[in-house]
């Protein structure tokens, strides 16, 4: 590589392995980015989002479940064998109940 005035230059082994480097990594993010384009570009102009992805319903049953399955493990963790065995049924109560619910279409 040599400056503008047209001098030859000498670099060390370390400036030229961080070019070398630096170079490497350009290319790889410039075809990185490429890739990453192409693939938004297929999922953006080629999917009907609308027929793909359905949004779930509003229930509050994810959470319940949620909240029991955390008191099971945490009464579990805490040597609380009966109250951890109370808040499985009631975890088994909270998913059979999301399970049997329907919901409606919009």
């Amino acid at each position: 590589m040599r400056p503008a005035g047209g001098a030859p230059s000498v670099l060390s082994a370390r400036v030229a392995r961080n070019t070398l480097i630096a170079e490497t990594s350009a290319r790889i993010a410039i075809r990185t980015a490429a890739a990453l384009s192409a693939i938004v570009h297929a999922f953006t102009f080629g999917a009907n989002f609308d027929e793909v992805l359905e949004m779930p319903s509003e229930s509050w049953s994810p959470l319940f479940l949620a909240l029991t399955l955390a008191g099971v493990f945490t009464m579990l963790l805490l040597g609380h064998w009966v109250v951890a065995a109370i808040f499985g049924g009631l975890a088994l109560v909270v998913l059979a109940g999301w399970h049997t619910v329907e919901p409606q279409e919009a």
